[in-house]
């Protein structure tokens, strides 16, 4: 039975397996595909894992009450198997069950490829500022120059709505008076933290991010997004307090690549002590084979390090800067790096149809999401790495 002194190895040091930073009683497997006939047989078999005996021990043995195929409705294409997504699996124990013993057992396995927990990911929260008379969308445009000169790119190109920006968070209300219309997907929307087919924000960070990319322009009403003609496709993979779970995230970003998204949004992550996600490596490996462009939040920890998925080579990692043109005093930092955008003060589209200032890399990220908007817009044929 595992109990509170149980430790788990993570990036050379041990943590405590009870972590909040895990989402308790579920282990996600990665399989190798050449351990296989082919790869045609996953999803084919349930606790007798693979007709292996031993692994069908192990699992019995440790409580595992259920296995699931995690990228289920991934097509079967060289694509896939590259990354073999087809051999990623979630294991589901009950509370008693000793997954740090299953574990290590796994590992052990010649047919297993990795082993991890589904850890936990969340916004990269944000700070509400103490001055609410601080100037609207400074962002944009200023008389200083610390900005990203939203005015004279919208002379150019003010986005165009086969540009898809995914926003990969707590959902978009796309209700809201700001973002509702054609533009918003609420076609191919999906929810895959209630696992259904409608990703309505009940938090209001999806939203605040939404409205930084794509709020309506010139329509005498709250914001302008940065790219005000851009279409947004919301996802969510977070629940009402701000958390989710490697799953559902990598699951969220593997459907918007699969439905085209030419930017992918990601105002979240997993703290940087917890160092990669394999799964999620998969998924972003993935979508960006696919030509999506990833952005992802850096992290509001202040520290030398970045959270992940920011500080993975296949995604833009997003720092925030302030009023004064320098890193805000929240904002991650350190190699990996790749830009640093508004974050400070900046509003935006909220819940309850308002509109609100927040502070954090979040809000950084999707000012990047839109300015590569822009950019697609008006050279649809570059690549995600030329963007």
């Amino acid at each position: 039975m595992l109990g509170s002194a149980a430790f788990a190895e993570l990036n050379n040091y041990q943590i405590p397996v009870l972590d909040d930073r895990f989402k308790q009683g579920e282990l996600i497997v990665g399989l190798k595909l050449n351990g296989l006939k082919s790869a045609t047989e996953m999803g084919q078999y349930s606790i007798d894992f693979f007709g292996d005996p031993s692994l069908t021990s192990a699992i019995r043995k440790n409580g595992v009450t259920r296995i699931t195929q995690l990228f289920e409705d991934v097509p079967l294409d060289s694509l896939s198997v590259k990354h073999q997504l087809p051999g990623v699996f979630i294991l589901k124990a009950g509370k008693n069950a000793d997954l740090y013993t299953l574990k290590r057992q796994l590992e052990a396995h010649p047919l297993v490829g990795y082993v991890e927990y589904n850890y936990t990911v969340t916004i990269t929260a944000p700070y509400t500022p103490n001055d609410p008379q601080l100037s609207k969308q400074w962002g944009l445009s200023n008389n200083k120059n610390r900005d990203i000169n939203a005015p004279e790119a919208w002379g150019i190109e003010r986005g165009k709505p086969h540009v898809l920006i995914a926003v990969v968070d707590t959902g978009v209300l796309y209700t809201h008076p700001d973002l509702q219309g054609s533009r918003m997907r609420t076609d191919i929307d999906k929810d895959f933290f209630n696992n259904d087919n409608d990703a309505i924000d009940d938090q209001g960070h999806g939203t605040h991010v939404a409205g930084i990319i794509a709020a309506s322009g010139n329509n005498g009403l709250g914001i302008t997004g940065v790219c005000m003609n851009c279409s947004i496709l919301p996802i969510k993979v977070l629940g009402s307090d701000g958390s989710g779970s490697v799953d559902g995230v990598a699951n969220g970003i593997i459907y918007a690549a699969k439905r085209g998204a030419d930017v992918i949004n990601l105002s979240l992550g997993m703290s940087h002590s917890c160092g990669c996600s394999k799964t999620l490596a998969k998924a972003l490996n993935y979508a960006f084979e696919r030509g999506s462009l990833i952005i992802a939040a850096a992290g509001n920890d202040y520290v030398s390090g970045l959270a992940y998925p920011a500080s993975s080579s296949r995604v833009m990692a997003i720092g925030a800067s302030n009023k004064n043109d320098k890193r805000a005093n929240f904002s991650s930092y350190g190699p990996g790096l790749d830009i640093l955008a508004p974050g400070q003060s900046i509003l935006s589209t909220y819940k309850s149809n308002d509109y609100k200032l927040l502070d954090g890399t979040s809000m950084a990220a999707p000012h990047a999401a839109g300015v590569a908007g822009l950019i697609l817009s008006k050279r649809p044929n570059l690549k995600n790495t030329q963007v």
